[in-house]
C-alpha cells in the first residue's frame, strides 16, 4: 500500500497463500500458517504422497504428505478429513465420504514447524479404508498428483534416504516419523543415517 496526500491506495497483485504470507513476513506482520496433515495408509498397505506441481511457489516438483490450512474456527481433526477427502476423493460431501472412507480414529503423530514458510502443522497418521485403486490421481485443485510408497520397511527407509532431497522438509518428517512408529527405533536410526549422507 501507499499513502499519499492523505490517500491510501493498494496495488492488487495475484499471489499464492505462501507468497502473500512471505509477504506479510518481509512488512513485520506476519503469522503463522495453521494446517493439518496426514500419512495415509491405504487398506492394501501403501502410502499416499502428494507430489507437488513443478509450477508451485514452494517446494515444486517435491513429495509432501496430505493436507492443507484450516478453516477459521475448524477443528484440527475436521481440518484434515475435510482434506484427506477433497485430495484422495472429491471435495463433495466430505462428511459422508470421511466416514465412508477413513477409519477412525485418527492417530495424532506430531506438531512439526517450517521456520522458511511460517507453517505449523499438525501430523496425524490415517488409515483408509479402501486401497490405492480407489484413490484419485489428481488434486481438484490442479496443484499435484498421486504417488504411492510401499509401506514395507527396506523399501521406505530406502525410498527416504535416496530421494529426501525431493521432500517437502515437513513432509519428509512426517513420514519418518511415522516409519519409527511403525518400524522401530532402529529402522528411523537407519534411515536418518541415509537421509544425512544424500543432504550432505
Amino acid at each position: 500500500s501507499n499513502q499519499r496526500n492523505g490517500i491510501v491506495t493498494f496495488d492488487l497483485v495475484d499471489a499464492t497463500f505462501a507468497e502473500a504470507n512471505y509477504a506479510r513476513k518481509d512488512e513485520g506482520t506476519g503469522a503463522p500458517i495453521l494446517t493439518a496433515n496426514a500419512i495415509i495408509r491405504t487398506s492394501d498397505d501403501y502410502l499416499v504422497s502428494d507430489l507437488r506441481a513443478d509450477n508451485l511457489a514452494t517446494y515444486p516438483g517435491c513429495h509432501h504428505s496430505i493436507g492443507g490450512a484450516g478453516k477459521p474456527g475448524e477443528p484440527a481433526v475436521d481440518n484434515i478429513k475435510r482434506e484427506i477427502v477433497e485430495e484422495l476423493f472429491g471435495p463433495s460431501d466430505w462428511r459422508r465420504k470421511a466416514r465412508n472412507h477413513i477409519a477412525d480414529p485418527l492417530m495424532p503423530l506430531s506438531v512439526i514447524t517450517e521456520p522458511p514458510t511460517g507453517y505449523v502443522q499438525s501430523l496425524f497418521l490415517a488409515r483408509l479404508n479402501v486401497d490405492r485403486k480407489k484413490v484419485r490421481q489428481t488434486s481438484s485443485d490442479q496443484e499435484g498428483r498421486k504417488y504411492f510408497i510401499k509401506d514395507d520397511a527396506d523399501y521406505l527407509r530406502e525410498f527416504l534416504a535416496t530421494n529426501a532431497d525431493e521432500f517437502v522438509p515437513t513432509g519428509l518428517a512426517g513420514f519418518v516419523l511415522y516409519g519409527a512408529r511403525q518400524h522401530g527405533s532402529g529402522w528411523a536410526f537407519e534411515t536418518l543415517s541415509g537421509i544425512e549422507e544424500t543432504l550432505s
